[in-house]
């Protein structure tokens, strides 16, 4: 079935007359502007589903305002501090764990399903430019610890669903962040063997040729592709991580497909997160984001629902209405 999906992408990739290359410019904040609208049309097509079967999530900060309209959303990913500090003798944060309590217990008591997005911990400290877990393998165990410990404290929760690892930046190595995120997770699938783990995959991958990347393989683990723009004019360009781009629905379409053809390589579950100010005209955005991880069989994620800048959709009035349209 997928690779009659890839087929059926592909022909409409080469007959569309709008097909952007992926003009990638090092260190450049602006891109050249994609005139007009992509001529694709994909809501149409008897692939989509009419709802997503999987998850459709919100990414919500654990110390801000947790009292959102869930409607549209069928899990929260709470994006948290490690409980313990980055330096050594990496001691319990107790201010950030009886935070992180009360934001559960406000979930809990919506009957919200959520993922605990791991941010910070032992590790997560500069050294000579690079987060100091991905140089050395005793921090790497001390965030293990850590990662264990959470689990433990929540896993009996009726709505805990799992953990997420975030936890990379774009100047770190991809063989280098993979094989610490291997060790960290084969611990604690040791441990803990049925806790489901979402992966974020190296920061710079969407900004990448995904057909040429450095992927291992993983076991039981949802690797999700992290879209992120510091800004951006949809459709036409946008500013990612450390490059800037051309970007509109073709784009999307091309760099999702390709997606899904290293995940099933990887005989890996997928899920798209996107995190974006939402300025004017995002609206376009989202809405073709929602068609395509529809078409794709995606879970999606949205990031934040409660910054409290311009990355919180809430303050965006187009945004919400394409989120209520498209309510599971």
């Amino acid at each position: 079935m997928k690779k009659l999906i890839i087929f059926i992408l592909s022909s409409l990739l080469l007959f569309t007359s709008c097909t952007n290359k992926w003009n990638v410019k090092n260190g450049s904040s602006q891109g050249n502007r994609t005139t007009g609208e992509t001529k694709i049309e994909v809501k149409n097509t008897t692939n989509i589903q009419d709802k997503l079967t999987g998850i459709r999530g919100v990414n919500l900060i654990y110390n801000k305002d947790l009292n959102l309209n869930f409607e549209g959303f069928n899990k929260v990913f709470l994006s948290i501090d490690g409980f313990r500090i980055s330096k050594s003798p990496y001691r319990t944060d107790f201010r950030v764990m009886k935070t992180v309590d009360h934001s559960i217990s406000l979930l809990e008591d919506k009957n919200m399903d959520y993922y605990i997005n791991i941010t910070s911990g032992p590790g997560i400290s500069k050294k000579d430019g690079l987060y100091s877990i991905f140089q050395n393998k005793t921090e790497a165990l001390y965030f293990t610890k850590m990662v264990e410990e959470i689990i433990s404290r929540y896993r009996n929760k009726p709505h805990f669903m799992g953990i997420a690892l975030d936890i990379g930046e774009g100047s770190i190595p991809a063989e280098r962040y993979y094989d610490t995120m291997g060790y960290i997770i084969s611990k604690v699938q040791s441990k803990y063997s049925d806790i489901n783990i979402v992966l974020n995959l190296h920061p710079m991958t969407f900004e990448e040729d995904l057909n040429d990347i450095y992927l291992p393989d993983f076991n039981n683990v949802t690797l999700n592709l992290p879209i992120t723009f510091s800004a951006i004019s949809y459709p036409g360009y946008a500013k990612g991580v450390e490059k800037s781009y051309d970007i509109d629905k073709n784009v999307l379409l091309d760099k999702l497909t390709s997606y899904m053809k290293l995940a099933d390589k990887h005989k890996s579950k997928l899920m798209v997160s996107i995190n974006s100010p939402w300025v004017d005209k995002t609206e376009i955005l989202l809405q073709d984001m929602f068609e395509l991880v529809k078409m794709l069989k995606f879970d999606f994620n949205i990031s934040y629902g409660n910054s409290e800048d311009a990355f919180d959709f809430r303050t965006n009035e187009e945004v919400l209405k394409v989120i209520k349209r498209h309510s599971l």
